[in-house]
């Protein structure tokens, strides 16, 4: 026992451990870079943002991307050093950027109490959802910064006298993180608030009025992006999901846990293993004697926690956007730096020691297997559709895409000479133009001139490529729906996607002589929600 006891030899175990667990995640992320392949629809959207042929143009379209400057102006300047040009150098900036974020945990840690970053590589950069942020999306580079917020507004809270460096490197990575995502203004405020509150309890006034000054300044850059803000509700609506919070939490649990079972049990004790150090009287002694002002460490930790998990939930549940795992990885790293912060307040404790580090290694060995299964899956099969659709299609046949979205990563790959047109066919298919999809809700028969392709390319012995999903298929004739809102669907944008989608599988379904399915390459796992199939009909009934 004493052997294990020894604190030197803890040490190296844990700095072993940290090194196993980045090694192990810089080749996951490497992996991941070399086998996602080409752009996914949210990709391409931000590639066209960022390389728009002016600034002013770029701003301009920000209102459908709903995302801050920052990301984009990066994503340009690596496009003007050439990199641009092709998908694998542009998978080459995730990998750059997933680079940082490793770099900014092990800084972090370091700067909290020289402690290695146990819990934040193993519960969170292990995490298969924070290998999703390598993506062209502004979401890795947004956790650079906000762990950095973090780790420096920390350091600023309990220094003994601000110093100008900690005060003016906070400021900059907070104006940072909110102009690189909207969301991280919550953290960013979390953050602030913890530090505050600590501060107050200290009677360290100064510090208070920077930490003000530092969230004042955040939050007066975004001021810029109101217009945009308010451009972007005109539109937003149709994508309104009601999310509750039992399904916020629940959501947040599956991307926490990754539906691990283990990790269920790890994070379980854990909660159990700190509300008892709050909680026993005998044990808060205990701790309370062990480090002075400990109990700041904890309150400061557990303000992060708390009001960013309230943060984070109040907003998507204002938001009502489709629940995506992305919107949570900003509250993930700030409680996985938060249990750093209390547990390097519990260093002097060996046992606590050994704790960290075999949940941490219990930890990643269960997150090991899935997430290295997700480094090898490829985010879209558009690319490899299209290419099918070009070899067989001839200039007179009709090629369908059963979602418009689809038509994004459709149109940058597909190289051939037969008209495509989305459900609904929109004139723009560059970015989510939610505008021009509200206006064909609007309509009166936005299905009509399509239906009528589909029939006259088939008595005319064309064929019809539909590009996505094909059924269910109605038992009877579906009727053009109304103009929204005066259904009772109202805005919900995908019951009338289902409605258009219904017609068209009903009429090839009751008119098509033939029709099969093209086989694509298998070989290569794809992320469900971005896998397509590809149908060819012919012939009339």
């Amino acid at each position: 026992m004493k052997f294990l006891q020894s604190r030197n030899l803890l040490r190296s175990c844990e700095f072993a451990a940290a090194g196993l667990f980045t090694v192990v995640v810089v080749l996951l992320n490497i992996r991941f870079c070399w086998s996602t392949g080409p752009l996914w629809r949210d990709e391409v959207c931000s590639f066209h943002v960022a390389t728009m042929p002016t600034l002013k143009e770029s701003w301009h379209l920000l209102a459908f991307e709903n995302q801050p400057v920052v990301h984009y102006l990066v994503l340009r300047a690596w496009c003007a050093l050439g990199f641009g040009a092709t998908d694998f150098g542009l998978r080459v900036l995730g990998l750059v950027i997933s680079t940082f974020l490793i770099s900014a945990l092990w800084f972090s840690c370091w700067l909290i109490d020289k402690s290695t970053p146990l819990w934040p590589l193993a519960m969170f950069a292990l995490n298969q959802h924070t290998l999703r942020a390598d993506s062209l999306r502004p979401h890795g580079l947004a956790l650079v910064w906000i762990v950095l917020v973090f780790a420096f507004t920390w350091q600023l809270t309990f220094q003994p006298q601000p110093k100008k460096r900690t005060i003016f490197l906070a400021m900059i990575a907070a104006v940072l993180s909110v102009q690189t995502v909207f969301l991280n203004a919550l953290l960013l405020g979390a953050i602030c608030a913890a530090s505050v509150v600590v501060s107050a309890t200290r009677k360290a006034w100064r510090n208070v009025v920077w930490i003000f000054g530092i969230g004042l300044a955040a939050a007066l850059s975004l001021l810029p992006y109101l217009p945009t803000i308010q451009l972007a509700q005109q539109w937003n609506g149709i994508r309104a999901k009601p999310n509750t919070f039992g399904s916020i939490a629940s959501f947040f649990v599956y991307v926490f846990t990754m539906d691990e079972p283990v990790a269920g049990i790890v994070f379980l004790l854990l909660i159990l293993g700190l509300s008892a150090l709050a909680i026993v009287p005998a044990l808060r002694r205990r701790v309370a004697s062990s480090v002075p002002r400990i109990g700041d460490h904890f309150l400061f930790a557990a303000i992060v926690c708390l009001a960013g998990a309230i943060g984070t939930g109040g907003f998507l549940w204002v938001l009502k956007f489709p629940l995506q795992d992305r919107y949570y990885l900003p509250l993930m790293a700030v409680i996985a730096l938060s249990l750093t912060v209390m547990t390097a307040a519990l260093r002097t404790w060996t046992a606590v020691r050994l704790v960290n580090l075999l949940g941490s290694v219990i930890l990643a060995a269960a997150f090991l297997r899935d997430s290295s299964a997700c480094a090898k899956m490829r985010l879209t099969n558009c690319d490899l559709a299209a290419a099918a659709v070009a070899q067989r299609a001839e200039t007179d046949d009709v090629i369908i895409l059963s979602r418009f979205a689809f038509g994004i990563t459709f149109q940058r790959y597909y190289r051939g000479s037969a008209r495509w047109r989305g459900i609904p066919d929109i004139s723009d298919y560059s970015l989510f133009r939610w505008d021009l999809v509200k206006q064909a809700m609007m309509d009166t028969d936005p299905m009509h001139e399509l239906l009528v392709r589909i029939e006259l390319a088939l008595r005319l012995g064309h064929n019809v490529f539909v590009v996505g999903q094909f059924g269910p298929i109605p038992v009877a004739q579906p009727k053009p729906i109304p103009p929204a809102p005066l259904t009772t669907f109202g805005w919900d944008m995908d019951a009338y996607i289902a409605r258009w989608s219904e017609q068209v599988n009903y009429l090839i379904d009751q008119h098509a002589r033939n029709g099969q399915s093209i086989p694509l390459p298998a070989n290569d796992r794809v992320d469900p929600n971005e896998k397509i199939n590809i149908y060819v009909f012919s012939g009339w009934r």
